[in-house]
């Protein structure tokens, strides 16, 4: 089904996914999708505010843009902040009218087509496939919950209905198009004649005076670079790394610190179910924990945790696949989720918990074993980090030792000696390095 749907995807779609992030990235943060008394708005457009924060965060992107765009050229200092702002704000200004005017002419678009639009958008899928979890990545490191994107898909879907509306009412006169067929249509006649040099030069034959007068008048050009031959030695790691032997004793403590370190990082990795409930305009944070309560009601009823995920779950992406959120790595979700999921054993549910998404409900469904690799398969690897560890500080000695033995002695031979190493002489180079 989700190839069929990549296949009637419109080339447009590319358009419409691009013109989203870039917008978003550059206006949007979940701080400014809330009323603030300390967020006063600097422009009104029919009633619809636009707040200081969303102008402060498009002029950023777009002094952004311009770095990116001339790199080592662009001086912040020549930026006049005051005509950018206002630049920047007439752009916001201009997209809420056209949101509106669409609005007016009665243009929308079905909400199962914003998710056929999501699901076939190639930043969100994996291997040919819609991916959920990489969904839910990409989205939240916009700043934006999966139902504000949708949003977002269906103002910037509203704008390329309006654009498309006023490209197609665009035609051509008879003139114009008699014109265009006739520059198509036009050719050139060209003709041209070559000489050849060579003829001439090699009817040209200087005298040997000749010859001599301009080596004397031009002598400079034909010197030789002035050369040398440098006798050296060279200190060199893998060298010193020959010299070190490594016990099985060292290498044993060295496997077991690793897989340690397997263990724990996998263990913090748990495949999380997940129910929202969203807050905001349409619903209170007490209709949502009512709302929560009632499906921890029909859990306790024994009610399936994937069949309420797809009846009351507010995240549509992961609603229709059971609440399934994916592996999810601590830190990504905030302190109260990372919490919640660490006190879980697996196949147990949460209390419905308040984070920056709305009130959620989790269920572990598995937590990631590690994959221990066994001694002979680290032997090799773990043996060449161990020497590695010594070389460092042996060969930060030895240059030391190098260079105060070089200080004191008359040319190579000693250092060499002292230090085992092999005197190599090179062969003759200019300041150009040939």
């Amino acid at each position: 089904m989700l190839q069929s749907m990549r296949d009637k995807a419109k080339s447009w779609v590319t358009f419409v996914v691009v013109g989203i992030i870039a917008f978003m990235m550059a206006i949007t943060g979940l701080e400014t999708l809330a009323p603030n008394p300390n967020n006063p708005e600097v422009a009104s457009v029919n009633g619809k505010d636009i707040t200081r924060a969303e102008l402060a965060q498009a002029v950023d992107q777009q002094r952004r843009v311009l770095l990116q765009q001339m790199g080592g050229q662009f001086d912040p200092a020549m930026l006049d902040d005051q005509l950018l702002q206002s630049s920047v704000l007439e752009a916001l200004i201009d997209r809420q009218l056209l949101l509106q005017n669409a609005e007016d002419q009665k243009m929308d678009i079905g909400k199962a087509e914003i998710d056929k639009l999501i699901v076939s958008m190639p930043q969100f899928q994996q291997n040919g496939r819609f991916d959920a979890d990489r969904f839910q990545m990409m989205v939240r490191s916009y700043g934006m919950t999966p139902l504000q994107f949708r949003d977002a898909i269906r103002e910037e879907t509203l704008l390329q209905q309006l654009r498309a509306g006023v490209a197609n009412t665009e035609f051509v006169t008879a003139e114009e198009l008699k014109r265009l067929q006739s520059l198509e249509g036009q050719t050139r006649d060209l003709a041209w004649v070559m000489l050849s040099a060579e003829p001439v030069r090699q009817a040209i034959t200087p005298s040997e005076e000749e010859i001599n007068t301009y080596y004397q008048a031009n002598s400079n050009q034909f010197m030789t670079p002035e050369q040398v031959v440098v006798n050296y030695v060279v200190l060199n790691k893998a060298e010193i790394a020959k010299g070190i032997d490594v016990s099985a004793e060292d290498i044993e403590a060295e496997y077991q610190y690793r897989v340690e370190q397997l263990q724990q990082q996998s263990g913090n990795n748990a495949h999380v179910s997940v129910i929202l409930i969203q807050t905001g305009e349409d619903r209170t944070l007490d209709e949502a924990q009512a709302r929560a309560n009632e499906v921890v009601a029909k859990l306790q009823a024994g009610t399936g945790f994937a069949e309420l995920a797809r009846s009351y779950s507010d995240d549509p992406m992961t609603a229709e696949n059971g609440g399934d959120l994916g592996a999810v790595e601590p830190g990504f979700f905030g302190d109260a989720f990372d919490n919640t999921v660490a006190g879980l054993n697996v196949g147990q549910v949460s209390e419905p918990i308040e984070t920056d998404f709305g009130i959620q409900i989790l269920k572990v469904t598995s937590r990631d074993q590690a994959d221990v690799p066994s001694l002979n398969e680290m032997r090799a690897d773990i043996e060449v980090a161990l020497k590695q560890n010594e070389v460092d500080s042996l060969f930060i000695e030895q240059t030391r030792q190098l260079a105060d033995i070089s200080f004191e002695a008359s040319d190579l031979a000693q250092p060499a000696e002292q230090l085992g190493l092999t005197v190599l002489t090179s062969e003759p180079f200019g300041r150009r390095g040939c």
